[in-house]
């Protein structure tokens, strides 16, 4: 949490979605923070603090598929 904000990544290649998303999490008190690649996701995911985060699983390189192999997130299901 930063500044009393619960922190959520919302991580798409999707620009609509992300935007939707990250606009729709905003409106309601949590800090969204749009990230638009898997890659860019698990660096923010390692280096970070956060509460929650949010994904699309199916893009091109996407952390939460890499991770299955044990080097991000852990075990997501899917």
């Amino acid at each position: 949490m930063v500044d009393g904000l619960p922190r959520i990544p919302v991580v798409d290649d999707n620009d609509e979605i992300r935007c939707l998303v990250s606009k729709m999490l905003s409106r309601v008190g949590y800090e969204a923070l749009s990230k638009d690649s898997g890659e860019k996701g698990l660096r923010f995911f390692k280096k970070n603090q956060h509460d929650l985060l949010i994904t699309d699983i199916d893009m091109p390189g996407n952390a939460a598929r890499q991770s299955e192999g044990g080097s991000g997130f852990g075990a997501i299901p899917h």
